[in-house]
């Protein structure tokens, strides 16, 4: 699995591509996404997170300031993000 993050105009943040991305493969519930290493990034405004699968499958995901602390996920995220379902 990889993941970018793409601003409001769907273009690719810097530092936060496919490419930067530290690849996932394993199962877990508790996997914590890097991009080189980076662990925090600081966005404003709208971003939409893009997942690529390939032999995989993705079941759930959760953005959270802390990541030691997942209760503390913003509950308002998925309107800050622009989620919504793809058909």
């Amino acid at each position: 699995i990889d993941v970018e993050v793409r601003d409001s105009d769907a273009k690719v943040v810097e530092g936060y591509s496919r490419r930067d991305f530290d690849t996932f493969t394993g199962d877990s519930i508790n996997h914590v996404c890097t991009w080189k290493g980076k662990l925090e990034a600081e966005f404003r405004g709208y971003h939409k997170l893009v997942f690529y699968l390939r032999n995989a499958e993705l079941y759930s995901f959760q953005s959270t300031d802390d990541p030691d602390n997942p209760s503390s996920i913003d509950p308002d995220l998925s309107r800050k993000l622009g989620v919504r379902k793809w058909e």
